[in-house]
C-alpha cells in the first residue's frame, strides 16, 4: 500500500471517529433536553419549543390527559397591544387569561368548536341508539353516541368539551362531531381504542385569526438544542462531519 493511500485511509478513520463522537455528543445533549424542563409553575415542551406557566399551566394540568385534549403549546403566552388579557395557543385549544375575573377563574379555554363551526352545510345524520347520552335540561338537542361517547365520558365530558353543537357530520372525508370547545374526528384506519381524535382547532384558529407568525418560533431560552426536534444520524466514510484535522 502506498504512503499516500495509507495517510488517506488514516485520515478517513479519524474523521469517522470524530463523526461518531459528534453523534454521541449530540444524541446525549438532545436526550437531556427532550425531558420536560419545569419549575413549580413552569413547564417547557421541547416538541414545539414553548413554555406553559402560571395559571395557564394550572388549567392545562387539570385535564386528565392534557396532551391528548389540548395538544402541545404552539406559542408562549402573549397579549395584543391595548389588551390587558393574555392568550396562549395549543394545537387543539386557545386559552384566555383575563385578570378582571376572580382568582381561579381567570383562565379558560375558548369555545373554538363554536367559533369555527362551518357555515357551509354538510351531510349529517342522527345516531339511533339507546346508548347515546342526551342533555335534556341544557337546551342542546344533540346527543353523543358510540365511540365518541366513550371518548367524551373518559376525558372530562361536558366540563372539558362543552355540549355537542352538531350531529354526526361528514366533512373533509371524515365523520366528525362539533362540541362547544372541540371537534371529534373518527379515524377507522387507526388502532382500536385510538380512533377518536380531537381536531387541531388551535392551529386552525391561529391561521384564521391572522396571528403573528413569529409567535410560533420556539423559545430557545438558555438551551440551544431545544429547537432541534429530532436527530437523524447519517455516516459518511469519505466526507468529514467535522472540519478537516
Amino acid at each position: 500500500m502506498s504512503i499516500t493511500k495509507l495517510i488517506y485511509n488514516r485520515a478517513v478513520i479519524r474523521r469517522i471517529r470524530w463523526g461518531y463522537f459528534l453523534i454521541i455528543f449530540l444524541t446525549s445533549t438532545l436526550a437531556g433536553s427532550s425531558a420536560y424542563a419545569q419549575g413549580a409553575d413552569s413547564q417547557f415542551f421541547p416538541e414545539t419549543g414553548h413554555y406553559v406557566t402560571g395559571e395557564f399551566l394550572k388549567v392545562f394540568n387539570k385535564a386528565s390527559e392534557p396532551l391528548l385534549v389540548y395538544g402541545f403549546p404552539i406559542t408562549d403566552a402573549f397579549s395584543h397591544p391595548g389588551d390587558n388579557r393574555h392568550y396562549q395557543y395549543f394545537e387543539k385549544a386557545l386559552f384566555l387569561f383575563d385578570p378582571d375575573n376572580p382568582p381561579g377563574f381567570q383562565v379558560k379555554p375558548l369555545p373554538l368548536g363554536k367559533m369555527l363551526y362551518p357555515i357551509e352545510p354538510a351531510p349529517t345524520f342522527t345516531p339511533i341508539s339507546t346508548g347515546c347520552q342526551v342533555f335534556p335540561d341544557s337546551g342542546f338537542t344533540y346527543s353523543v353516541c358510540y365511540a365518541f361517547l366513550d371518548f367524551f365520558q373518559d376525558h372530562g365530558g361536558v366540563s372539558q368539551f362543552g355540549y355537542p353543537i352538531s350531529n354526526f357530520e361528514t366533512r373533509e372525508g371524515m365523520i366528525v362531531q362539533y362540541f362547544q370547545r372541540a371537534r371529534f374526528e373518527w379515524h377507522p384506519e387507526l388502532p382500536s381504542g385510538n380512533r377518536v381524535v380531537i381536531s387541531n382547532l388551535g392551529y386552525e384558529y391561529y391561521k384564521k385569526n391572522g396571528e403573528n407568525p413569529e409567535l410560533l418560533l420556539p423559545n430557545l431560552g438558555d438551551n440551544l438544542p431545544q429547537s432541534i426536534l429530532a436527530l437523524r444520524v447519517h455516516t459518511f466514510p469519505v466526507y468529514a462531519v467535522v472540519p478537516r484535522i
